[in-house]
């Protein structure tokens, strides 16, 4: 029998509570963000498209002079673009999105399982969702994904396509894993035809994207990238959702196989998102389906897995296994002193002072529409991106260029870093010597070359 509306009334106003201390909480890191590197590939994307007065189907900033094809879908640049034509800067226009995201994220769950299980299962999803630091981390960090995760979530909830198209206009790969998981659930839950033509038009909806993606398909490869040298596991959100796996009376527990299976290619693809990261959500979903049926020694269970549930580091470059207690999101809002940085998203990497000044030397030694080099492709990449400046490199580099070319050649200006470790003046004057530069300017993070008029670059 469904739960009446008064017995619903208290875990509304519990969920409103959590939702206010996790928003209240995500908000006191605003002196970090943005605290990762996506967010700057979605705001020279943006730039892009404002420099250009609208949508572009080649990125004519990345790579130049050549550029390649912009096959990532448009939505966050669109979001990114509003703040930034109200005159607010780079910068600024980062770090809401990241404010914006996690409670976004959250109103996006608990609307869809209060949807599918009620207000008490809801409830029980937030509590899981934001008391796993990781999961916050890369929530709160990679907005494509993240966004296109919450459409997921709406579109299996209320049978809505619009809500698969906007993931489709999002992020591809959770787009099409969103539409296996809908179609999927769909049919477990006796609509099957109407799961299939829903999917289809939600496909439809964004079929100028799908033909401009397969025509450029060549030029796409996955990338072994950094984050997967590493495995973290919640083994508090793991050990809940095996419990609910075998919860006869879970309601949540269709959508969550369907996620999980749906989501599977995550695990090659992006492995540490996978284990630790946006891939968590099947998992959260089985814990909150469990907790929900739970009446006895519940408030022990919940004060022994908040607070003090461990979480695994698995590291196989160099091999390294470690166990962090206690790691959860309110430990490290409370006592962030007994609780050690272990994660790249943890800190910023956006240096203001540094990089505008990087910027500023930028514009004083090319003209507009300058091309810049530099060692570092995401660092060049913001500083270019501040400058007003295209780069012959490129932020993320799963898409070629449109054409073999060598990006020192092509630049007006390098951006050379230095590296506290190791004296990289002796590289850089060899490389400077056959090109044909001369050092310009430096700061005390890099170096600038730019064309020596009485050098001619080695053949």
């Amino acid at each position: 029998m469904a739960p009446s509306p008064d017995q619903e009334r208290p875990w509304d106003f519990y969920a409103v509570a959590l939702f206010a201390a996790a928003a209240f909480i995500h908000a006191l890191q605003w002196p970090l963000m943005p605290r990762f590197l996506d967010i700057w590939y979605h705001v020279a994307v943006m730039k892009g498209f404002a420099a250009a007065g609208g949508y572009l189907t080649h990125a004519n900033w990345e790579f130049a002079p050549v550029g390649r094809p912009h096959l990532y879908p448009p939505l966050v640049h669109g979001l990114l673009l509003l703040p930034y034509r109200l005159g607010l800067g780079e910068a600024a226009c980062a770090r809401l999105m990241e404010l914006a995201l996690w409670p976004a994220f959250l109103s996006a769950l608990w609307a869809s399982l209060r949807r599918m299980a009620g207000a008490r299962t809801a409830f029980f999803a937030l509590l899981v969702a934001s008391s796993s630091y990781s999961f916050y981390l890369a929530v709160s960090t990679y907005p494509a994904f993240t966004l296109a995760l919450g459409f997921t979530l709406l579109a299996i909830a209320f049978s809505s396509w619009l809500w698969l198209a906007a993931a489709f206009y999002t992020h591809t790969q959770m787009a099409w894993m969103g539409a296996a998981a809908f179609v999927m659930h769909g049919l477990l839950s006796g609509r099957h035809g109407a799961s299939w033509r829903e999917a289809g038009f939600a496909a439809l909806a964004a079929l100028p994207l799908h033909a401009h993606q397969l025509i450029h398909a060549g030029s796409f490869r996955f990338l072994d990238v950094r984050e997967n040298w590493r495995l973290e596991i919640d083994a508090g959100v793991y050990a809940l959702a095996a419990w609910g796996l075998f919860t006869r009376r879970s309601k949540t527990r269709t959508a969550a196989l369907c996620l999980l299976v749906a989501m599977l290619p995550m695990a090659f693809t992006h492995r540490a998102r996978f284990f630790g990261g946006h891939g968590m959500l099947p998992f959260i979903l089985l814990a909150a389906g469990w907790m929900d049926t739970k009446r006895f020694f519940l408030a022990g269970w919940l004060l022994l897995w908040a607070v003090v549930s461990p979480v695994l580091f698995l590291q196989w470059n160099p091999p390294r296994v470690s166990v962090s207690v206690p790691d959860r999101t309110w430990t490290h809002a409370v006592l962030p002193r007994a609780v050690p940085a272990r994660r790249e998203l943890e800190n910023t990497v956006y240096f203001g002072g540094p990089y505008r000044d990087l910027a500023r030397l930028v514009k004083k030694y090319s003209a507009d529409g300058g091309i810049v080099w530099s060692d570092l492709p995401y660092a060049g990449g913001i500083v270019a991106m501040l400058a007003d400046r295209p780069t012959s490199t490129a932020m993320m580099a799963e898409v070629a260029p449109s054409r073999p070319m060598d990006p020192m050649a092509e630049a007006a200006v390098w951006v050379w870093f230095k590296d506290p470790a190791r004296d990289l003046r002796p590289a850089m004057e060899e490389a400077a010597s056959r090109y044909g530069r001369r050092f310009a300017a430096e700061t005390d993070y890099a170096c600038l070359f730019i064309p020596d008029p009485s050098r001619r670059a080695a053949p």
